[in-house]
């Protein structure tokens, strides 16, 4: 990366700025605090000066200080490279780019033909991702002879060619940006998570069906027809229990009071009761058994004691009293009986 180096290298240099200048004893009196005026002394010695305490103070990790003074040393003596190169190491230890393209701008103002500083502003402008003036920075310091500066042009296009991801020419993304783009995606995970999350909570009961939310296993509540919402995670839809009429036919043999053998085919129409879905579902495990069992024991309980002429004369009384007796029971399992049919008798083929 252009213009990366230590900041002991810094202090290096600018100590070595100032002995050559002026001697071993004025490198060693320059980090003093107070400044002499511009009226007091030569002002490129106090350029010298603010250059040493600057590089000291970013040694020291006084960033905002040391920017301060090397600017101010940049405006006291504005033509020395050397000065833009020691603040070029501070921004770049410090990845402010955008500075560091002010600072290298600042300089080719006064020396367009240097260049060695257009090819330091093109990585500038790399690391912002500002390709194109990158580019066109790294060309024109390949046509003022920086040999430097043509072998960035050509590495630049061929990572725009190839397409790799970003800036193979610097080093890796700094640690804050990789972090910013990890909590971005964590953000965007997070809100997909809760979309998905409240959706997941949603669902729809059909006309004449009612659902059974239970929440950890314990019964909450009977859904109806329509949108409904429960709890994502903690409630669960049970079951679906159909509210609509529904039959059951049920075949069985019997003996008259005559000894006759006869087949009584008994259909039951039934529905589960909309305000006792809870004891439809909880009390009774299978319906269609319990009725025939019902059936069974109606039929057993009046046929016998009939003859087959009785029978057929009371097919509506029978069918009378298998309705009455479900009734009376099922409705304490959530089951309402709308009518037992008592479809034929059919005697023995031998009768």
């Amino acid at each position: 990366m252009w213009g990366r180096m230590s900041t002991a290298r810094l202090i290096g240099m600018t100590l070595g700025f100032l002995a050559g200048c002026f001697g071993p004893r004025a490198a060693a009196q320059a980090p003093t605090t107070t400044l002499p005026s511009s009226s007091a002394g030569d002002v490129r010695r106090q350029a010298f000066i603010y250059l040493n305490r600057g590089a000291l103070e970013a040694h020291l990790g006084k960033n905002a200080e040391a920017v301060a003074d090397l600017e101010h040393a940049i405006q006291l003596n504005p033509d020395d490279i050397r000065f833009y190169q020691v603040l070029d190491g501070v921004l770049v230890k410090n990845r402010a780019w955008a500075d560091d393209v002010r600072n290298w701008s600042q300089y080719l103002e006064r020396h367009p033909d240097d260049g060695s500083a257009y090819g330091k502003r093109g990585g500038a402008y790399a690391w912002l991702h500002d390709n194109t003036r990158a580019l066109a920075d790294y060309d024109k310091a390949c046509s003022l002879g920086d040999q430097s500066g043509c072998q960035l042009a050509r590495n630049f296009r061929n990572y725009l060619a190839a397409r790799p991801p970003r800036n193979p020419i610097h080093h890796p993304q700094p640690k804050e940006e990789n972090m910013a783009g990890f909590v971005t995606f964590l953000f965007v995970l997070l809100i997909l998570f809760g979309i998905g999350t409240f959706f997941s909570g949603l669902f729809t009961v059909a006309t004449a069906r009612a659902a059974v939310v239970q929440r950890f296993g314990k019964f909450v509540r009977i859904a109806g027809a329509g949108l409904n919402f429960k709890l994502p995670w903690i409630e669960q839809v049970a079951a679906r229990v159909d509210l609509r009429v529904q039959q059951l036919d049920v075949k069985m043999e019997t003996k008259t009071k005559d000894n006759v053998f006869v087949s009584i085919p008994v259909s039951v129409q039934y529905h589960v009761l909309p305000d006792r879905v809870y004891e439809a579902y909880y009390k009774l495990s299978d319906p269609k058994e319990q009725i025939a069992s019902f059936v069974f024991n109606v039929i057993l309980g009046h046929v016998p004691k009939m003859n087959l002429d009785e029978a057929f004369e009371q097919q509506n009384d029978i069918a009378t009293a298998v309705k009455q007796e479900l009734d009376g029971v099922m409705a304490g399992f959530g089951y309402g009986i709308v009518k037992a049919l008592v479809t034929d008798i059919i005697p023995d083929p031998k009768v």
